[in-house]
C-alpha cells in the first residue's frame, strides 16, 4: 500500500524552538507543538494512526522518554488538536503486539519512507526476561533488525521515534451526518470517502478509489464501502 505522507507539528524543546528534526535533546524537557514551516516533522498516515517517518530527536534514554510520557503516551496540542503521543509497540512483549512489523509489512519497509538506517529508535515493549535495565530498539538495518541497550542510555544513534493519536471526539453517527467527508480506519489500516448511510450493522463510505485488498473488515462493490460496526473502527469527520 503506498502511504500517505503528512508533514505537521514540531520539536520544541526546553520552551525553546521550533528546533530541526533530529535534534539532540539528551534528556533535557521537550515536546511536539505547532507546525513551523521548515521545522515540521513527516508522518505517515496508517489508519488511526500517524507515525513518525524518522526520530523527531536523537540521542535521548528509553528512562528520559518514560518521564516525559512518551512511551506509554503523553497529550499534545499540535495546531489545535489534540493527540496522544506515544513510541511504537516494537515486540519483545508477551502479546506479540508488534506495531512495526506491521507498518512495514503493509506500507512497504523502504527507507526512503521509514529512515531506519543508521538510526535506531525505542520502542515501548518491556523485556520479557529478568534485566528491567534493559530495553530493545529497531533500526539500523535491516528494517526489521534490533538489539537491546541499557534504558538509560543516550547515544546519537537512538532516538524517539513518535506515534500520535487523535484524541478528537469521533463523527456521531447521526442523520446530520450524512454527506459529510470523513476518515475511517481500524488500527493501521483506513480510507477516506463520504458518508452515505448507516445502520446498526453496517456503515457506508462511498469513494473515488479502490481500496487496499488486506482490508477484511470492509467490503467494496463499485464507488460503495460497506464496512461493518462489529470491527473495532473509529470515523473522524475531514
Amino acid at each position: 500500500m503506498k502511504p500517505e505522507i503528512i508533514k505537521m507539528g514540531s520539536l520544541y524543546r526546553d520552551g525553546v524552538g521550533p528546533l530541526l528534526p533530529g535534534h539532540r535533546c539528551v534528556n533535557l524537557e521537550f515536546s511536539l507543538g505547532d507546525t513551523s514551516y521548515v521545522r515540521e516533522l513527516e508522518w505517515v498516515k496508517a489508519g488511526c494512526l500517524l507515525v513518525g517517518t524518522r526520530c523527531a530527536c536523537m540521542n535521548v534514554s528509553w528512562t528520559h522518554l518514560d518521564k516525559l510520557g512518551f512511551i506509554f503516551g503523553a497529550p499534545v496540542t499540535i495546531d489545535g488538536k489534540r493527540y496522544l503521543c506515544r513510541s511504537l509497540h516494537i515486540g519483545e512483549s508477551e502479546d506479540g503486539h508488534d506495531e512495526w512489523a506491521a507498518l512495514l509489512e503493509t506500507y512497504g519497509k523502504n527507507d526512503s519512507i521509514w529512515h531506519w538506517k543508521k538510526q535506531f529508535f525505542w520502542g515501548q515493549d518491556l523485556p520479557q526476561g529478568d534485566d528491567q535495565a534493559i530495553r530493545f530498539a529497531r533500526g539500523y538495518g535491516p528494517a526489521l533488525s534490533g538489539t537491546y541497550f541499557a534504558a538509560n542510555m543516550c547515544d546519537d544513534l537512538i532516538g524517539f521515534r513518535p506515534v500520535l493519536e487523535s484524541l478528537e471526539p469521533q463523527l456521531a453517527l447521526t442523520p446530520t451526518a450524512i454527506g459529510k467527508h470523513v476518515d475511517v480506519c481500524c488500527g493501521i489500516v483506513g480510507f477516506k470517502g463520504r458518508l452515505k448511510q448507516f445502520d446498526d450493522y453496517d456503515v457506508v463510505v462511498s469513494v473515488e478509489d479502490k481500496l487496499p485488498a488486506k482490508i477484511d473488515w470492509a467490503a467494496q462493490r463499485g464507488q460503495e464501502v460497506t464496512v461493518s460496526r462489529l470491527a473495532d473502527i473509529a470515523i473522524w469527520e475531514v
